[in-house]
């Protein structure tokens, strides 16, 4: 997926998203108290860091960069046992990353940003269980260099439909819970870049993408803590390739209004 992750400059994703996450917070608490108090409904907001390395097998070249830090927003609403959700993360800086092409030994540098949007809806079947399905898309600006001074660059955009499954099962008496979610996404890829990358043109391409993460969350009502691992794996249909895997720690601070 080495390319296949844009944004165009100008960050219409992220405004997007911005606008989304607002909305959501300023029509939530109008929707709360036009609903009955049996309704249990709750309104949840916060912050989350992933502190993410990246590695990528094009089929003729395997990097890996240092890490970085994606920063994101999280909000939801739950209306008895629905929750509808919004999640954000925007890279701090540039994945950076130099490697070898195996065809011609020429090095290689390349260098990305990315932002991921996460729009879900998930039903409570059980005290610790809740399918998920949503909407997943993710883009970055790449470009690449070789030492003879040829350059290009090139934006991606990967977006579609996702389903999965959460958990999050308490630890005793104590305020402390286990938390878990696994989701696949089936994204259609978008193209666009210079003489190099797809040769001006717009090309599409079909991403299977699968993302996992666990956590420990220690409760400090109505405030919660988790931290915990994040792992996701692009990989494009058909292609013999390994793909491009992100993995990291994570760290989220949420405050929720209502019941929990």
């Amino acid at each position: 997926m080495l390319g296949l992750l844009d944004r165009p400059r100008g960050r219409p994703a992220v405004a997007a998203a911005v606008v989304a996450l607002a909305a959501l917070l300023v029509v939530a608490p109008q929707l709360a108290a036009q609903t009955p108090p049996a309704a249990d409904v709750s309104i949840t907001a916060g912050l989350k860091l992933w502190y993410a390395s990246w590695k990528s097998d094009t089929g003729v070249a395997t990097m890996s960069s240092d890490s970085q830090i994606l920063w994101g927003q999280t909000a939801s609403l739950r209306v008895g046992r629905f929750t509808f959700g919004a999640n954000l993360f925007d890279s701090t800086g540039d994945f950076s990353a130099r490697t070898t092409h195996e065809a011609s030994g020429e090095a290689l540098t390349w260098i990305g940003d990315r932002t991921d949007l996460d729009l879900y809806v998930s039903y409570s079947v059980a005290p610790y269980f809740r399918p998920v399905i949503g909407y997943k898309s993710v883009s970055s600006n790449m470009s690449f260099a070789v030492p003879s001074g040829f350059s290009t660059s090139g934006a991606v955009r990967l977006s579609g439909p996702s389903v999965g499954a959460a958990l999050a099962i308490p630890l005793g008496s104590r305020p402390m819970l286990v938390s878990g979610s696994l989701t696949y996404s089936r994204l259609k890829a978008h193209l666009r870049g210079s003489a190099g990358f797809v040769e001006n043109a717009e090309a599409a391409d079909t991403e299977n993408a699968y993302a996992a993460e666990v956590g420990f969350a220690y409760s400090l009502r109505p405030a919660l803590i988790v931290a915990g691992y994040r792992y996701q794996h692009f990989k494009a249909e058909g292609s013999d390739s390994e793909g491009d895997r992100f993995a990291g720690a994570t760290l989220t601070l949420v405050y929720t209004l209502g019941p929990p």
